[in-house]
C-alpha cells in the first residue's frame, strides 16, 4: 500500500509534468520508447492531453491524436518507480517498483524484469507492481519487457538507473 499511493499519484500528474516521448524501431525489431530524442525515432501523443503549443507557438487541438498502440500492442510501456536516477534509503536491500502500462497485459503475454542485465528469477505474471528483495548496496539498472508467447519480445521499457543507500541512523 506505501508504493501503490506515489505510484497513482505520479500516473495522476503525467498530463501536467509530461514531456515529449519518442518511439523508435532497433534493428532487431524491437520497439523502444524514450524521452530522449534519437535518429529516427517518432513523437508519440501523451493520452490524456487535449493540447499543446507547437514550436510556433500556436496551440493545436489534439483530441483526434491520440496515442494508439503500436503493432506490439501496447500503447504505454514504461517504469514510473523508482524514477530514473532515484536514491532510495533501505538497509535490507528492498525496492518497490511499479510499472505503467497501457493497455493491460495482453493474453499470452509475459512481463520479465532485468536487474543488472540480469533477469530476476521467479514469475511476477502480469503484475505492474512489485518488490525487488535482497538488493546489495550500490548503483543498479532496471529494465522491463514484454514477451509474447513465442518468446519474442514485443517491447521493452527504457533502462533506468537506481542508488540504494543506508538508511540514515536516528539517535533515540
Amino acid at each position: 500500500m506505501r508504493i501503490l499511493i506515489p505510484v497513482l499519484l505520479a500516473v495522476l500528474t503525467l498530463p501536467v509534468a509530461a514531456k515529449d516521448v519518442y518511439k523508435w524501431t532497433s534493428p532487431d525489431g524491437v520497439i523502444d520508447y524514450s524521452d530522449q530524442f534519437r535518429e529516427g525515432a517518432e513523437k508519440v501523443w501523451i493520452p490524456g492531453l487535449s493540447s499543446t503549443r507547437s514550436n510556433d507557438g500556436e496551440k493545436r487541438d489534439l483530441s483526434e491524436e491520440t496515442n494508439l498502440p503500436d503493432e506490439s500492442g501496447y500503447a504505454v510501456f514504461e517504469i514510473a518507480e523508482p524514477e530514473n536516477d532515484a536514491t532510495i534509503r533501505n538497509n535490507v536491500g528492498t525496492v518497490g517498483v511499479g510499472l505503467s502500462l497501457s493497455p493491460v497485459l495482453l493474453s499470452g503475454d509475459a512481463i520479465q524484469v532485468f536487474v543488472d542485465g540480469n533477469r530476476i528469477e521467479g514469475d511476477i505474471g502480469g503484475a505492474t507492481q512489485f518488490t525487488l528483495n535482497d538488493l546489495s548496496l550500490g548503483t543498479h539498472t532496471l529494465e522491463a519487457r514484454i514477451l509474447d508467447e513465442t518468446g519474442k519480445r514485443l517491447i521493452s521499457t527504457p533502462i533506468i538507473n537506481f542508488h540504494l543507500r543506508k538508511a540514515p541512523v536516528t539517535a533515540p
